[in-house]
């Protein structure tokens, strides 16, 4: 078992990671959002990365980016205490404001 939350993401094409473009991890597990369920968001499997993204309990987290020779990235995010408990999705997330 993970002592921490983990979320990851991996791009094969050699294609830059920046803040504007669909190609940031951070943006995609963001969203997510668009998939949940804010009435059952444990029946809600498909938006997991998102959750853990937002959960409120989470209050550390580490990243870590990995490029190989031939352009392919790997990024992996840690959060402790970890996000996606059974029984707390209600308590740790909230829909967006509007």
């Amino acid at each position: 078992m993970f002592k921490n939350g983990q979320i990851t993401w991996l791009r094969l094409e050699n294609f830059p990671i920046n803040r504007t473009t669909n190609l940031n991890p951070a943006k995609m597990w963001y969203s997510e959002v668009e998939k949940a369920n804010f009435n059952d968001l444990e029946g809600t499997m498909n938006c997991l990365h998102f959750t853990q993204l937002v959960w409120k309990k989470s209050t550390k987290i580490g990243i870590g980016v990995t490029v190989a020779k031939n352009g392919m990235c790997f990024v992996v995010a840690d959060f402790d205490p970890p996000g996606n408990i059974v029984g707390y999705f209600s308590q740790n997330v909230s829909p967006p404001r509007s």
